[in-house]
């Protein structure tokens, strides 16, 4: 069972783009539900509810439509972790999008990677992979960007694609900023977003690398790709719940109904986990709960609401079961 996600080592870039124009990106992760815990661990996949909410936020508080496009200007290889150091070492640029291609669920479940081969071109085609999971403009701008710098930096910049399609259609004023990071030759308000590349470009040898430390890169890959697409149910079940919490605790009914299940199979399946239902509830309610009161950012009262309690005083009986002590004593100096 799988939810749409990114690794949280993408979370940094955004942030740093954010800073880039003079903007406090706190109040916008804030907003996302992005946690402090979330930003510091690498390892983490954010779901894709908060990083598109994210991103949005960003647009409207830096004004700039073409967002995606700054963030290229913050991205390191090492943000794709083990991905990115196969793709450093791929004896070709062809080598290096279909390792992209096979294992970019590893970094996003939020996008699907085509590398279509046609007769003397290869096209690079980014999409939703599901129709409940629409991206904005600005991930398809930041990804295609990005695979455009990620081959001039194995080219040492000689790297041009021949053409760029992007569904949208940027304002005029920016065309030029998008022609010039991405392609001359762009074609907006198309029917997918891909790069056509030269297939002599993409085919030609680069230097060679030490192929056994490829190959523990390839094995590490296959691991990660195994793990992500079974993303336990418990896991999926706690991403449900806080995208939703604020408007109310969804009912088990309503969360066996999300996963396609039956409650009583729903049932069946926690158990195998260890856990059911209403322990997935309570744990995220206290684990977000410590984690909102510990920012002092958030009164309690605004707590109560965001943990889907009706009011402060249920709110306050359901954290003393959990740790103790009421909310205002747990509250530190």
């Amino acid at each position: 069972m799988r939810s749409a996600s990114t690794v949280g080592s993408w979370i940094p870039i955004v942030i740093n783009t954010i800073k880039s124009y003079s903007v406090d990106p706190e109040p916008l992760l804030y907003k996302a539900g992005i946690t402090e815990s979330m930003q510091l661990d690498i390892n983490a996949r954010i779901p894709y509810d908060m990083t598109q909410a994210l991103l949005d936020l960003a647009v409207k508080a830096t004004g700039d439509y073409s967002f995606g496009l700054t963030m290229r200007k913050h991205m390191e290889m090492n943000a794709f972790q083990t991905l990115g150091l196969a793709v450093s070492m791929s004896n070709s640029l062809i080598d290096a999008l279909q390792r992209i291609e096979r294992y970019y669920q590893v970094i996003s479940t939020t996008l699907s990677i085509e590398l279509r081969e046609c007769q003397d071109s290869y096209h690079l085609v980014y999409s939703s992979p599901s129709t409940m999971v629409e991206r904005s403009n600005v991930t398809y701008d930041y990804c295609l960007s990005t695979i455009v710098q990620i081959c001039q930096m194995r080219t040492n910049g000689q790297f041009k694609p021949r053409q760029a399609y992007i569904t949208h259609v940027p304002p005029d004023h920016l065309i030029p900023r998008y022609k010039r990071i991405i392609c001359e030759d762009l074609h907006i308000g198309a029917d997918e977003n891909y790069l056509v590349l030269g297939r002599d470009e993409l085919e030609k040898e680069l230097f060679p690398v030490q192929s056994n430390m490829l190959k523990i890169a390839e094995e590490t890959l296959k691991d990660e790709l195994e793990s992500i697409n079974e993303l336990p149910l418990t896991q999926v079940i706690e991403n449900h719940i806080r995208k939703i919490l604020c408007s109310g605790a969804p009912t088990p009914e309503q969360a066996a109904s999300y996963v396609n299940m039956s409650y009583r199979t729903l049932q069946r399946r926690l158990a195998v986990e260890s856990t059911s239902y209403r322990e997935i509830l309570d744990n995220t309610r206290k684990n977000m709960a410590t984690q909102l009161i510990e920012s002092k950012k958030v009164p309690l009262i605004e707590v109560a609401f965001l943990l889907g309690f009706s009011d402060a005083s249920s709110f306050s009986r359901s954290f003393k079961r959990w740790t103790g002590v009421t909310p205002a004593r747990y509250l530190p100096d």
